[in-house]
């Protein structure tokens, strides 16, 4: 019995002309002649004797056949690169790995049960930290993916929504009186967001604490030293009581994105975007928010 085999490399060929429109882009994309595009197309349809597109004019439109084949060109390239992933370089890639922003730590639980289900052979390493510090290892290749209080900035990072924030601490401001600020060590998104915010409506504050993780913050503000502003979660801050003053505005809200290593698997990247909204499914997200009028009782720092 003679067989007859599918190339990856022509598959692969056919989904990118579909996924960007076209046989020129997918040239580019792929860093291919065009005609070397249209030869792959024709290599498939010698193989299914029938035509794969019914026309190759904006908008593309593909045959019967060809929508067949398009569903099968996906799966094969995704076991594909999912074995070239695990098994390439000399051995198994068996750890994905994982940081999050500690604030996300209670959403935590989801985000892991959907990526085991789509990694089964992987072991997930999580790390929590401050998002950008984290992010810094994304870029280094330390880490796989990480998520967070942070303004997507490239085509490896995908935003999730805006999160709202709250302010925490039990202090009592005198007239006049600087607002105590306890913050995150830099480099933080979310402090900068608080100052330039505070800069932005005149009110006085001065920093009474910079620790560099979470568990210093809830300690800090729960001893009463000074106020934050964290994500408005009750799961993520530990018991801290809510913080209001007349005089200090509730901060508009803040991008959550999650940034991805350019060499993880195209077809695992959509898998992963949505283990990670699942987790963060059940923060208080919501669209861009429009920053408030400042207070008129705030005289505006010199």
């Amino acid at each position: 019995m003679a067989y007859q085999y599918l190339d990856p490399r022509h598959l692969r060929t056919l989904i990118t002309i579909v996924d960007t429109g076209g046989f020129r882009r997918a040239a580019e994309s792929l860093n291919l002649s065009q005609p070397a595009v249209s030869q792959h197309v024709r290599r498939l349809e010698s193989l299914t004797g029938a035509p794969i597109f019914l026309s190759t004019k904006q908008p593309l439109r593909l045959s019967l056949v060809g929508e067949e084949l398009l569903s099968y060109a996906r799966r094969i390239i995704e076991v594909n690169d999912e074995a070239v992933t695990r098994l390439g370089r000399g051995g198994p890639a068996e750890v994905f790995r994982l940081g999050m922003s500690e604030q996300l730590a209670p959403g935590m639980p989801k985000t892991l049960a959907r990526l085991q289900k789509t990694f089964p052979t992987r072991r997930i390493d999580v790390r929590l930290g401050v998002t950008e510090d984290l992010v810094s290892k994304v870029r280094s290749g330390d880490l796989d993916v990480v998520y967070g209080p942070r303004t997507p900035r490239n085509a490896n990072d995908r935003y999730l929504g805006h999160i709202r924030l709250s302010w925490y601490g039990s202090v009592r401001l005198a007239p006049g009186e600087p607002l105590p600020l306890v913050v995150f060590t830099e480099p933080c998104n979310l402090r900068r967001h608080i100052l330039s915010t505070l800069r932005r409506y005149g009110i006085p504050w001065r920093i009474a604490f910079e620790c560099p993780d979470l568990a210093g913050i809830r300690a800090v503000v729960g001893s009463g030293t000074g106020v934050t502003c964290l994500i408005a979660d009750p799961g993520a801050v530990g018991g801290l009581p809510v913080w209001q003053h007349r005089d200090v505005p509730v901060l508009p809200s803040y991008p959550l994105a999650v940034t991805l290593s350019p060499a993880l698997p195209a077809s695992a990247i959509e898998r992963i975007v949505a283990a990670v909204r699942e987790g963060v499914a059940g923060f208080p997200l919501e669209s861009p928010a429009r920053t408030p009028a400042p207070p008129m009782e705030v005289a505006r720092a010199s």
